[in-house]
């Protein structure tokens, strides 16, 4: 009898597996844009001395791989921007021209920035990452903004967009 009550017990417990996995499958996860980025050329500004009530900055050139896993298909002539990681989200600058984010697919971008060096240091430690965003425009001719999660890798390779 023991047998027969653990054996229904474990077919409820796999129909409730199989279920959470076909939901899972289905759910939208929200990384329609993910990638890596590394840094180089790193410099204190030089507006730190002459402005040093501004705050310190870095100059850092950033170089960000970023894939198009979205449904969106290829996106035509989107802007890859680096915003502040608080709570403005001031922009800090854009990455070089992008004719096409391809679907399923990726591009390589570069850019020279000076940012906050507090902002800096948080890209360098475990946990942290630069506040990338995709903005482009939906079918409808909205413009819209994504954020990109991004990991740190020490090396990318060069870059491919245009």
């Amino acid at each position: 009898m023991h047998r027969r009550g653990s054996r229904s017990f474990h077919s409820f417990v796999l129909l409730c597996l199989a279920l959470c996995l076909v939901l899972v499958a289905q759910a939208k996860d929200g990384r329609d844009f993910a990638g890596f980025y590394a840094f180089t050329n790193v410099t204190q500004a030089e507006d730190n001395v002459a402005q040093p009530d501004r705050g310190a900055t870095v100059g850092v050139t950033l170089t960000v791989q970023i894939f198009n896993y979205s449904d969106l298909g290829d996106i035509k002539a989107p802007v890859l921007a680096l915003l502040e990681s608080g709570p403005s989200h001031a922009l800090l600058g854009e990455f070089g021209t992008v004719k096409v984010l391809p679907a399923r697919h990726d591009v390589i971008v570069s850019g020279h920035f000076t940012v906050p060096k507090e902002a800096f240091e948080s890209w360098s430690r475990r946990g942290g990452s630069p506040k990338v965003v995709v903005i482009y425009r939906d079918a409808a001719g909205r413009t819209l903004r994504q954020n990109v999660q991004l990991l740190r890798r020490p090396v990318l390779p060069p870059t491919t967009a245009e």
